[in-house]
């Protein structure tokens, strides 16, 4: 059954399509596309597991451009996380690996989670401070600092987060398919051999990830480490996702 909810994704899309209202969104472990009606969004989910519910996002109805509007941790610690996520998010849709993304990359990756066109249009414009025509690292880190919702956003942050056990499933299902010899680690060879026959990401975008996945940098990645930044980060659920659970 087709369950259509009046929603206002993130607070970022509430002052970029004007909506103006809003209604508790219901928990789910699906995949979800994002459609644009007149000056508000519609949401449809596509059902694959049993619906849940839980709080509802913020919501935020006027989106400030000042910083310490929605900067809304305490600590230059968080600060430091949130430029870490934003630099991990940015590698995964960096998909050709120059160091800067550009409008077609970002509207590939996010049409994927179903948002418009047009709306992932003006959420490039608000990231390309400079309109020098592609987003920066150190944009996008202060468009994640800014926008405080981007980081818990659709095909970017720690969407749909709470659902540890499904997502812990999909990512052991990618790291078997990436670990080509069983030994219980992914090499850059691995990475890059796997990567390259599923996805258009270029060599240098591969090393980018296979670095963000590295979080101990010891050369390779761990199981562990693949289902951490599957939890984090939906964005690279998203790009190289598989499983029964995948969203």
């Amino acid at each position: 059954m087709m369950l259509f909810v009046r929603f206002s994704t993130v607070a970022l899309l509430s002052v970029i399509t004007k909506s103006s209202g809003f209604v508790s969104q219901p928990s789910i472990k699906t995949r979800q596309a994002y459609v644009t009606s007149g000056n508000s969004l519609n949401y449809q989910n596509h059902n694959s597991f049993q619906q849940e519910r839980r709080t509802p996002p913020k919501p935020l109805y006027q989106l400030s451009t000042e910083k310490t509007d929605q900067y809304e941790v305490g600590s230059f610690e968080d600060l430091g996380q949130i430029h870490k996520d934003a630099d991990a998010i940015f590698s995964i849709i960096d998909v050709d690996g120059d160091g800067a993304i550009s409008l077609s990359e970002l509207n590939a990756h996010m049409t994927k989670s179903g948002y418009a066109d047009n709306v992932v249009s003006k959420i490039f414009r608000k990231l390309d401070t400079n309109k020098d025509g592609v987003v920066s690292g150190a944009e996008f880190r202060d468009g994640m600092v800014t926008f405080a919702p981007l980081r818990s956003a659709p095909g970017l942050g720690n969407y749909n987060a709470e659902f540890v056990t499904e997502i812990h499933a999909d990512a052991d299902t990618l790291f078997r398919s990436i670990d080509e010899d069983g030994d219980g680690e992914i090499t850059k060879i691995e990475m890059r051999s796997h990567l390259s026959r599923v996805t258009g990401y270029s060599d240098r975008a591969i090393d980018n990830i296979f670095g963000m996945l590295d979080a101990d940098k010891d050369g390779t990645v761990s199981k562990e480490e693949v289902r951490d930044a599957f939890v984090r980060y939906s964005a690279f659920r998203q790009a190289v996702g598989e499983g029964p659970n995948f969203k």
